[in-house]
């Protein structure tokens, strides 16, 4: 509960307070009423500082101070509003030495102002603050903040238990289509090579089609007539017969020999596209290193080889009998106890 107070003192605090409120120390300065030589741009500091200091009134209960200090602060807001009012009603006409004791008298006074009110507007305000409250309010936010930061711990290891989850599913993933991305590139060129093989099919087939028919028109159409001299004549006849057919033949040699590589390498590449599609599953289907490594070896074998396809000349099984006996001796040992 505050302190009694007369309500004409009152009315007295309100109504100066009221005067003050709107006041702004850029309106006092005046620069272009009174020149650059008469205005009070020298003086704008002070009087922001004054119009705080009693505006500061406005944000506190004055029923806390005793009425005899309120009358001492309506006589310090009387003081400070003539000196307003002087300020504001200056005339040039009153010269510079009138300007001057305007200034120095408002800087006296704002001592006097100073040390009347800060007190005062200091006592309400830290009366008026609910420390208890303050101190409630700030466990209950150190609460939160502590409920929060372990939350968010909590969250964050699980995030990054789901992070290395992912990160592992993603090493699976990436080893799993590391080697299906090989098998494409294998599967690609089987595919590029089959289609090479079937092209030179058909330039075989077209030559010898080619060749028969030449032969039959030169046979049937183009006869060959013997005169003296036969030996002659017949040379003359029969060269660009055998010619034409002889570059045939070379050409269809040419074409057989193209098929049988094409057909070479894709036989090859299918066999290396095959070892490395079927490898995951040999390995998965059995947990015994000795096994995997076996299973790795002839993977390897198949694809860095290349295997006999039966188009080449002179080719020879490179599988010896000693691989073979190796991976058996490895499978028996897991026979033993």
């Amino acid at each position: 509960m505050g302190i009694q107070i007369s309500q004409d003192t009152l009315h007295k605090f309100e109504t100066s307070l009221e005067s003050i409120r709107p006041l702004n120390a850029k309106d006092l300065i005046r620069r272009e009423e009174l020149g650059s030589e008469l205005n009070f741009a020298v003086a704008e500091n002070d009087f922001e500082l004054a119009i705080n200091l009693f505006k500061g009134l406005s944000a506190i209960d004055i029923t806390r101070v005793p009425e005899e200090k309120i009358k001492d602060i309506i006589n310090a807001m009387s003081s400070f509003l003539v000196q307003i009012n002087s300020i504001r009603t200056f005339k040039a006409s009153e010269g510079v030495d009138r300007r001057i004791e305007l200034i120095d008298s408002f800087s006296r006074n704002y001592t006097s102002w100073f040390n009347i009110i800060s007190p005062i507007v200091a006592y309400c305000t830290k009366a008026g603050t609910d420390y208890d409250a303050l101190q409630r309010k700030a466990r209950e936010a150190l609460e939160t903040f502590t409920n929060l930061q372990s939350t968010a711990a909590e969250e964050i290891k699980l995030n990054q238990q789901k992070i290395e989850e992912t990160l592992a599913a993603v090493r699976k993933a990436a080893a799993e289509v590391g080697v299906t991305q090989h098998t494409t590139n294998f599967s690609d060129a089987a595919t590029n090579f089959s289609k090479e093989k079937e092209l030179w099919m058909k330039v075989i087939c077209t030559t010898l089609f080619i060749i028969i028919v030449y032969s039959f028109a030169a046979f049937w159409w183009c006869p060959i007539k013997l005169n003296e001299p036969y030996f002659y004549h017949f040379l003359q006849s029969a060269l660009p017969r055998f010619t034409g057919l002889i570059a045939l033949f070379y050409f269809l040699v040419i074409a057989s020999r193209n098929y049988r590589a094409q057909a070479h390498n894709y036989i090859v590449n299918k066999n290396k596209q095959n070892a490395l599609s079927t490898f995951e599953t040999f390995v998965k289907a059995s947990d015994n290193d000795e096994i995997k490594n076996a299973v790795l070896l002839q993977t390897t074998k198949a694809i860095f080889s290349n295997s006999p396809s039966g188009y080449l000349k002179n080719e020879s099984d490179d599988d010896s009998p000693t691989q073979i006996i190796e991976i058996v001796k490895d499978v028996s040992k897991l026979a033993k106890p």
